[in-house]
């Protein structure tokens, strides 16, 4: 592999020297500065992987990556959220949010609608400060529609917000549906010494370059900028501990077409533990479903903190989060 330095090596006593971050970032390792103990981070990245493996995950994804994409694409859906808590008392209250989106794209223009109702949402928030008729006049209010609109090729958004509510609470500075915004993506990046168009043209190139999971995870990891000698290390080998007891071959359990990966983190001086639990789903190489149930462990009782269930027929995508 020829690889070009952004300076020139130079000679002296019969040795050639090279700046150690190219040398070390040759080879995938992770680099860094910790200017309080002023000392040199160098991680070996592909080493904290180990022998582990991602050809499932790879064959899954190379499938996803072979299916024609429609262009243009259209895409239309209901998303039904609730938000259940207790009171002072411990009574508890379900508080839904309900939303349709409609979307459509092409290779340069994307397009999105979102359309909310959070008028039942609204009494959680405004509490009881409120007289009666001030919250009918709110929950009157409580509708919001939204339209964003994106040129891909020059990084221009543009989108509307039509909402009575929030133009009484913005003081009809935002929410009239009848103006729209513009955000200059290219002007942003400009702004932080980053061009956009290279920008774009980098995630192409990482899209069409993509060869496997492992790789892409390295790469990841080894252009973070590690900044402290005591944390980064820790911080880099539990990542890489997590993609491999999650997403690796040796990881997973075959049960039919499905498979399931397990990953026990334990806690520091008596913490709390947790557990995250996975099930691919799957029919010939192509990945259609995935669960994924996360809980935590204090005190010998177990609660559950996340569960998360997908599933995917290929036209329609169905997602349950608690």
């Amino acid at each position: 592999t020829d690889l070009t330095m952004d300076v020139a090596p130079y000679a002296k006593n019969g040795r050639t020297y090279v700046p150690v971050r190219f040398a070390a970032q040759a080879f995938s390792c992770a680099v860094g500065w910790d200017s309080a103990a002023r000392t040199v981070v160098i991680v070996d990245v592909p080493a904290l992987f180990g022998d582990a493996t991602f050809g499932n995950l790879d064959r899954w994804m190379q499938a996803s990556m072979e299916e024609e994409v429609p262009n243009p694409a259209r895409t239309a859906g209901t998303a039904n959220l609730t938000l259940t808590v207790s009171d002072e008392s411990g009574a508890s209250h379900t508080y839904p949010l309900d939303m349709t989106f409609e979307g459509f794209s092409t290779d340069e223009q994307v397009q999105m609608m979102l359309e909310m109702d959070f008028s039942d949402f609204m009494e959680l928030l405004v509490g009881s400060e409120l007289s009666t008729a001030e919250k009918q006049e709110l929950l009157r209010m409580s509708n919001a529609f939204m339209e964003v609109r994106m040129d891909a090729a020059t990084g221009k958004v543009y989108f509307t917000i039509d909402s009575e509510l929030l133009r009484y609470l913005t003081g009809d500075s935002m929410g009239n549906g009848d103006l729209w915004y513009l955000m200059d993506l290219g002007r942003l990046m400009a702004a932080n010494g980053m061009d956009y168009e290279t920008y774009m043209q980098s995630l192409m190139a990482a899209e069409t370059a993509y060869t496997d999971f492992k790789s892409l995870m390295v790469s990841m990891l080894s252009g973070m900028e590690l900044t402290s000698a005591d944390m980064d290390y820790e911080m880099l080998v539990m990542m890489a501990q997590a993609y491999c007891n999650l997403f690796s071959d040796q990881a997973m359990v075959r049960n039919g077409s499905d498979y399931a990966a397990s990953w026990a983190i334990d806690g520091e001086n008596g913490s709390a533990g947790a557990q995250i639990d996975l099930t691919y789903q799957t029919q010939g190489d192509q990945l259609t479903g995935m669960t994924m149930e996360v809980s935590a462990t204090s005190a010998g009782e177990t609660i559950s903190v996340l569960s998360m269930d997908v599933y995917s027929d290929g036209t329609d995508t169905e997602l349950t989060l608690d």
